[in-house]
C-alpha cells in the first residue's frame, strides 16, 4: 500500500515518537536513494520489472539492533510494507519498494560481533570488506 502523503507524515511522527528523533526521514532525495537497487541497470531484469518508478513513502535508520523488532511492530500494526537494506548491493529488484512503505536501511547496523573459525557474525549494515 502507498501511503498518502499525510499518512507517511502521521507514520513518521509515530516512529520518530516511539523510537527517536532522527531515524524516519520523509525527505525525498533520500527516499529516491534508498528505493532503488542496481536492478535498473540490468536490461535483462528492466524486461521483467514492472514499468514505472518505485519509491517508499519514508526511510527508516535504526541506529541499534533493538529498534529493528520496535519498528516492524509498528509497521504490522500499521500495515505500512517493509523492504529492509542491508549494506550490499542487490540487482534483481529484492530492495525496490514496489508498493511503497518504508524502506528500512539497515547500513547504520554495522558492527563485527564475532570473527570464528570460518565464520563471522555480522549486523546487516557491516561490509563484506570489514
Amino acid at each position: 500500500m502507498t501511503l498518502t502523503p499525510q499518512g507517511a507524515a502521521a507514520f513518521a511522527e509515530l516512529v520518530a515518537s516511539e523510537l527517536g528523533e532522527g531515524i524516519v526521514s520523509t525527505d525525498p532525495a533520500l527516499i529516491l536513494k534508498c528505493s532503488s537497487d542496481w536492478s535498473r541497470m540490468s536490461p535483462i531484469l528492466q524486461e521483467k520489472l514492472p514499468p514505472g518508478r518505485f519509491t517508499a513513502d519514508l526511510v527508516v535508520r535504526p541506529t541499534s539492533a533493538e529498534q529493528v523488532p520496535a519498528f516492524l511492530k509498528l509497521a504490522f500494526e500499521h500495515d505500512v510494507p517493509v523492504v529492509p537494506r542491508g549494506a550490499g548491493t542487490g540487482n534483481y529488484g529484492q530492495a525496490t519498494p514496489f508498493t511503497g512503505g518504508a524502506v528500512l536501511d539497515l547500513r547504520g547496523l554495522d558492527a563485527i560481533v564475532e570473527v570464528g573459525d570460518g565464520y563471522v557474525v555480522a549486523q546487516a549494515g557491516a561490509k563484506l570488506t570489514a
